[in-house]
């Protein structure tokens, strides 16, 4: 129920104006319904008496017919332009009112769709017509009966009712298309329009409030917790060997029974970071990158941000066309490549690097002491492509600060220690971005998975025998595991899984063995997470 104050401020408004109280909330209504739907041109329906003449108002029947009262809101005219535009075309369907609907309809022909009912498909009645019992004499009379409809003839039907206490808004909605909460929420927006039009009508459409103080703060203070501590102005670099100082025995990666340490995995990069150094390599040079799943990779990826190099991934899957298209773009003038891939990819003339074969010749006798460089939060880690699905690819360019923020200045997920995270994705998806640090910048162990595509036995396998638990799947990949490998999944205590809509049936499936599951989505501009929604299973 909305207060009597407002109605009162309602009617006064509309008075000043010009327009009757009806005229008023239709156009508070449309404007709703406009942002709701995002689109200008809204029609909506309204039942009007039929009796025009004195004649007809004390006869039984039915003479109400259905107006379509249709607006354009634009988002850049001010609320008393729309208000103008709504009393023109209320006074001309008013003026029109004796032509029936179903005349309309049939005139206009609009393409018919049995689901929906033709030229609109919301409806407002303004109750303002007093119920009364009517006396028709010899002892008969006739009384008005309350009564609730369960059957909704449109997809939307507001009805408002000034009664003694204040005003009654009900709706009426079609339940295939609505939750009770969405519809809850539309006529609170209302309300909060509804107040700020009246108080400023020359305010914008597109500028004018739909949440109130309340929830405006629990939607950009509450849920989103985008204000966070972490250190933005580091490099990834200097946030890992932190952590080697912290953990320096801890296993830091573990490669089909090899382990490296967080101390020997520094020296290692370090190594490389000096070799790379000697070849020019600094803040904001580009590194192409071209290693499987491998000891090497990590240490590669350590490596160039510890010269201050920025490493751009190259998939040696891709057509060399496309892989010869990145570097130009991408500026790549170094490779670091295993020997296998390094004749496939090289053809730019850059330089290479052979982090395999050229290790115990070259890279080994490198000092193993951390490289002095000159890179903040600011300076590119890396330059991923996206698939140019939506035409050509383009490199993203992403700051170390943007990968902290994932994984030292986010509660979306659990970090730590404690967690053993599998590094499945390739290293030309972000993904592996949250992979790779969120296991490193914490002390958790990064178990890396061989090169190819494992079948879901195997990976199955690898998620028991090296006691995963922190796991990222595509949502196909997600629903294909808790089909056919649900035992192995339950045993990993969250899953984070994105990329696509999550089918309902395994993600219910994965709450109630009461598994955590983490439904994270985003671009490779915005470094991997819109934000992660976690659900979890309620004990």
């Amino acid at each position: 129920m909305w207060p009597r104050s407002l109605w009162r401020d309602l009617e006064a408004f509309g008075r000043r104006e010009g327009a009757t109280p009806f005229m008023v909330l239709l156009a508070a209504y449309q404007v709703v319904l406009s942002r709701y739907a995002r689109q200008e041109d809204v029609s909506v329906g309204s039942p009007i008496a039929g009796r025009t003449h004195g004649e007809t108002e004390g006869l039984i029947g039915f003479f109400a017919n259905m107006l379509v009262l249709r607006t354009k809101v634009s988002a850049a005219r001010s609320f008393r332009e729309l208000l103008g535009q709504v009393r023109e075309v209320t006074l001309g369907a008013y003026a029109h009112q004796d032509v029936p609907f179903e005349k309309l309809v049939e005139e206009l022909q609009p393409e018919r769709d049995l689901s929906r009912s033709p030229l609109f498909q919301v409806t407002l009645t303004l109750q303002n017509t007093p119920v009364t019992d009517v006396t028709l004499g010899e002892g008969l009379r006739l009384s008005g009966v309350e009564s609730e409809g369960r059957t909704s003839k449109f997809d939307l039907s507001l009805v408002v009712e000034e009664v003694q206490d204040g005003v009654v808004v009900a709706a009426n909605y079609n339940t295939d298309l609505f939750e009770a909460e969405t519809v809850l929420k539309l006529l609170r927006h209302l309300r909060t329009l509804l107040n700020a039009a009246i108080a400023e009508p020359e305010t914008r459409l597109g500028e004018l409030p739909l949440m109130d103080a309340e929830e405006r703060n629990r939607l950009v203070k509450a849920w989103s917790g985008t204000a966070s501590e972490y250190p933005r102005d580091a490099g990834l670099a200097v946030l890992f060997e932190q952590q080697v100082e912290r953990t320096p025995e801890s296993v830091a990666v573990e490669y089909e029974g090899q382990r490296l340490t967080y101390r020997e995995l520094n020296r290692r990069a370090n190594q490389l970071a000096h070799h790379l150094k000697g070849m020019g390599v600094g803040p904001e040079v580009r590194v192409g990158l071209c290693v499987e799943r491998s000891l090497e990779l990590v240490v590669s990826v350590l490596g160039i941000l510890k010269a201050g190099g920025v490493y751009v991934p190259l998939d040696a899957s891709y057509p060399l066309e496309r892989l010869s298209w990145m570097k130009a773009e991408a500026g790549v003038a170094v490779l670091v490549a295993q020997e296998k891939l390094a004749d496939e990819v090289a053809s730019g003339g850059e330089l290479v690097v052979c982090v395999d074969t050229e290790w115990a010749t070259q890279i080994a006798h490198q000092p193993e002491t951390t490289p002095s460089t000159r890179v903040c939060g600011d300076n590119l880690a890396y330059v991923m492509f996206t698939s140019g699905s939506t035409g050509k690819p383009k490199g993203v360019g992403v700051p170390h600060r943007a990968v902290s923020r994932l994984v030292l200045g986010a509660d979306y997920a659990r970090f730590g220690p404690e967690e053993v995270w599998l590094q499945l994705a390739p290293i030309s998806f972000d993904a592996s971005t949250l992979e790779v640090w969120g296991a490193l910048l914490h002390g958790a162990k990064l178990v890396v998975y061989p090169a190819g595509t494992p079948s879901l036995e195997e990976l199955g396998r690898k998620l028991e025998t090296s006691g995963v638990t922190s796991l990222w799947l595509t949502a196909a990949l997600f629903e294909q595991m808790q089909a056919r490998q649900p035992q192995a999944l339950a045993k990993v205590r969250q899953v984070l899984a994105g990329g696509d809509a999550l089918p309902v049936a395994r993600v219910k499936e994965r709450l109630e063995a009461g598994g955590v599951l983490i439904n994270g989505y985003g671009p490779t501009e915005n470094t991997t997470f819109w934000r992660g929604a976690t659900w979890a299973a309620l004990s």
